[in-house]
């Protein structure tokens, strides 16, 4: 596809790359979530060993599921309302202490763990341990939409007027590498390491997109319009 110099394709890929800050901007984008996709390779697992398989419906659909919703849109809402570059830290600071969350639930409930893993009978872990479950995850699903919200926004900014949609593929490619990543390596380290270290370790993944926030571009819409007044 690159050969051909002259087609749209090449043009859009060559687009997208050659601008200052690129290659910043692509490692954050690929960094950004990869403690995210890390940690949620295995949130399922996890609940299945500690033994509420049988709730795990209600929790994702009930409980996931409308947080992430709202998330995303309070993360929608406070972009516009205070930009991209005041909210960025911030969000993504929250969309990765989820993991830390994970980490003191999985070591608190290690009992738990131990008894309901491939067990034939499961040990209910009580209602008050179920209703933390419910709680982080609903603090996972929607500091995840506040996570959502900067992620689509930001690869928006990438996007150039001319080849809008082939950018937002490009980006989007490129976010989901951290996620195939995850999803070989996950469920090995999990098993080698113990829920709680493992989601400790996710955290730890999530720190250079963190780091990154501070170098990336496109974060000023100021800047942006004086270098591409099309945008």
């Amino acid at each position: 596809m690159l050969k051909d110099k002259d087609s749209f394709y090449t043009k859009a890929f060559i687009d997208y790359m050659d601008r200052d800050h690129m290659a910043v901007a692509i490692a954050f984008i690929i960094l950004m979530r990869t403690g995210e996709s890390t940690l949620s390779a295995m949130a399922a697992p996890f609940m299945v060993d500690l033994g509420i398989k049988v709730h795990y419906g209600w929790l994702s659909g009930g409980v996931g599921l409308p947080f992430s919703i709202i998330g995303a849109m309070a993360g929608g809402f406070l972009i516009s309302k205070f930009s991209l570059k005041k909210v960025i830290w911030p969000f993504l600071l929250a969309q990765n202490l989820t993991n830390l969350v994970y980490m003191a639930l999985a070591l608190s409930l290690a009992k738990y763990l131990a008894l309901n893993t491939g067990a034939d009978v499961i040990t209910f872990i009580g209602h008050f341990n179920l209703f933390l479950v419910a709680c982080v995850h609903a603090f996972d699903q929607f500091a995840g939409g506040l996570g959502t919200a900067v992620l689509i926004t930001f690869l928006m900014r990438t996007c150039t007027e001319r080849f809008k949609a082939a950018h937002f593929a490009i980006g989007t490619g490129l976010m989901n590498v951290s996620g195939v990543l995850a999803g070989v390596a996950s469920g090995f380290l999990a098993q080698r390491l113990g829920y709680g270290i493992y989601f400790g370790l996710t955290f730890l993944l999530s720190v250079p997109g963190l780091c990154l926030i501070f170098f990336i571009p496109f974060l000023d819409t100021d800047s942006m319009e004086k270098k591409n007044p099309s945008f």
